[in-house]
């Protein structure tokens, strides 16, 4: 009886003790499964952190690529649209890389055939194309015969690129027009030049003019006078020449009563006294 009794207890020990193993075997299991959860949240939110840092990343790669795409396509906008002849140019071969409307007006080579042209062949002499050190190359005023027939004066300005390589950008400012312009400035100030010159020449004239006017006028004066009284002496010389000659015949013919009554009346009548006493003044003026 008693040794059935400490079976029993036995049993209810060892049943006991493997209730607790069981117990404690649970709790280690949900232990673990609490942790394993945990370390899948703690991963799962990590992912997500990095899923959307990756989508922000994706975001900003895909504006860049636009601002980029859109930046590329204003600069080949402005390329294609400036004013002075743009063109690419490959140093190592010296061949035309790209070019604008522009520079294929002056050259006078259609754009789809400049492009693939050797520089030198268009571009007017590029021997320096390939210097090293510095930007800016050469800036020149020269004349390029384009393929047209027609020459233009450019400024053309050689420059290499920075962090491009073996690349070359040359640029043709067409200053044709200006040049026509500075001509046709330059022959209207010839002109205005020479028409000053004839305006002072006529100037000096006209005051020469005047000047011999004002002399002329100032010897006409006793020019005149001096005429005046010659004439005056010219009638009194005529009158004594008549006297004289009455003279004569009287004392040829003393005989003849009439001719010295002819001789009173015209000494009455060209008052031969006067006449002998203003003579004196008039040559006296």
């Amino acid at each position: 009886m008693v040794v059935a009794e400490g079976i029993g207890q036995a049993v209810i020990l060892a049943v006991s003790v493997l209730a607790g193993l069981g117990a404690v075997a649970v709790l280690r299991t949900a232990r673990s499964h609490a942790r394993t959860a945990r370390r899948l949240r703690l991963r799962a939110d990590a992912a997500a952190e990095e899923a959307r840092e990756l989508r922000e990343h994706l975001d900003r790669t895909r504006r860049q690529e636009n601002d980029l795409r859109e930046g590329a396509d204003f600069s080949q906008a402005l390329f294609a649209a400036a004013h002075a002849g743009l063109v690419v140019v490959d140093l190592r071969t010296r061949q035309v890389m790209d070019a604008n409307a522009t520079a294929a007006a002056i050259t006078g080579v259609p754009l789809d055939e400049l492009i693939g042209r050797i520089a030198g062949d268009c571009l007017g002499p590029v021997d320096d194309l390939g210097a090293e050190g510095g930007v800016a190359l050469r800036r020149e005023t020269l004349d390029i015969v384009g393929h047209d027939g027609r020459t233009r004066t450019c400024i053309r300005t050689l420059t290499r690129l920075q962090d491009g390589g073996d690349i070359a950008l040359v640029s043709l400012l067409d200053i044709s027009e200006q040049k026509a312009v500075e001509a046709e400035l330059r022959q209207a100030n010839a002109r205005l030049e020479r028409q000053q010159l004839q305006m002072v020449q006529s100037e000096k004239l006209a005051s020469l003019g005047q000047l011999a006017a004002g002399v002329a006028h100032e010897i006409n004066n006793p020019v005149g006078y001096v005429s005046s009284n010659l004439g005056t002496i010219r009638e009194y010389v005529g009158a004594m020449r008549g006297m004289l000659e009455l003279y004569e015949r009287m004392a040829a013919n003393p005989e003849d009563p009439s001719l010295r009554g002819r001789a009173e009346e015209l000494r009455r009548r060209e008052d031969l006294d006067f006449i002998l006493g203003d003579l004196d003044g008039l040559l006296s003026e």
